[in-house]
């Protein structure tokens, strides 16, 4: 029975997918996987920040465009003025994003309704 292999294994795997990288490293990797031992790798540069369109950042904060459109406009999430733009002039949103977008979107509201 073989054990699920641990995402962390099968992102360096992914990073080794490029022909260059694959002689230098799949056959050491290999060597491990076989003793069913997890390997101990410096993780720089080979697990990236995700990076998402808006497209995907709508889907993973459950918002509609317009409403994200409107907050944005309104300056009502400080964190997202720092988004950055790829050369198209287009948002690439990240992981620090989503979790600000999902702490304003879950945040509980004090309200003062008029009883009567």
């Amino acid at each position: 029975m073989q054990k699920a292999l641990p995402i962390l294994v099968l992102k360096i795997i992914k990073y080794l997918s490029v022909p260059a990288r694959r002689q230098a490293g799949t056959d050491r990797l290999d060597k491990i996987l076989k003793k069913g031992l997890v390997p101990i790798i410096p993780l720089t540069g080979i697990i990236k920040m995700a990076n998402y369109s808006t497209k995907e950042f709508l889907r993973k904060i459950g918002v509609s465009e317009s409403t994200l459109r409107r907050w944005l406009s309104e300056n009502r999430i400080p964190q997202l003025n720092n988004v950055k733009r790829d050369w198209k002039g287009w948002r690439i949103w990240q992981d620090e994003h989503v979790e600000a977008v999902l702490e304003y979107k879950n945040r509980k509201w004090l309200s003062f309704k008029k009883k009567g």
